[in-house]
């Protein structure tokens, strides 16, 4: 876990990430992954580390650290030097540059960069790309709805308001 203050913390662990907005009420939050359509498994984080209510930092296996300038709305891949044996397991930073992480096997790692911004990291359904998409589809979609129904209604008119012929 990792309090910013008393109304506001993350915790992380058996595969959820969650916040804490009012000092009472915890929100799920999705945890990020290296690309949207990850395997079955959700990716594992073992800590989370939060300066403040922007600067953020996970480490875990599929993304050995991960890194958020804004408060969790965007996840960045950082690089770190680590086998996958060495799992990085904890993290402290100081401030937003410098810090420290440990791992599995004696991995021991120093950072005096530690809020640069590598690779965007994907937040599955609720990731803003996504949410466009579907936004942008379902616009579309209704969009196509109100253009058959009007061409529909079209061709009632000119039904309804063709001359009848007399056939005498």
């Amino acid at each position: 876990m990792s309090f910013v203050n008393d109304r506001v913390a993350w915790a992380v662990g058996g595969g959820m990430l969650a916040r804490m907005v009012d000092g009472q009420t915890w929100i799920s939050q999705t945890l990020p992954r290296p690309n949207p359509f990850g395997g079955f498994l959700l990716p594992y984080f073992s800590d989370v580390a939060f300066l403040d209510t922007s600067n953020g930092w996970l480490v875990g296996i599929e993304t050995p650290i991960a890194y958020t300038p804004n408060g969790g709305w965007d996840w960045y891949a950082q690089d770190a030097p680590v086998e996958s044996r060495n799992r990085i397991k904890s993290i402290f930073l100081h401030n937003q540059t410098h810090g420290w992480a440990a791992g599995g096997n004696g991995a021991i790692l120093k950072t005096t960069k530690a809020n640069t911004v590598g690779t965007r990291l994907w937040k599955g359904l609720t990731d803003q790309v996504i949410l466009s998409i579907i936004g942008i589809s379902v616009l579309g979609i209704v969009g196509a709805i109100a253009l058959l129904r009007h061409i529909r209604r079209k061709k009632r008119r000119l039904i309804t308001s063709a001359p009848s012929i007399n056939l005498e």
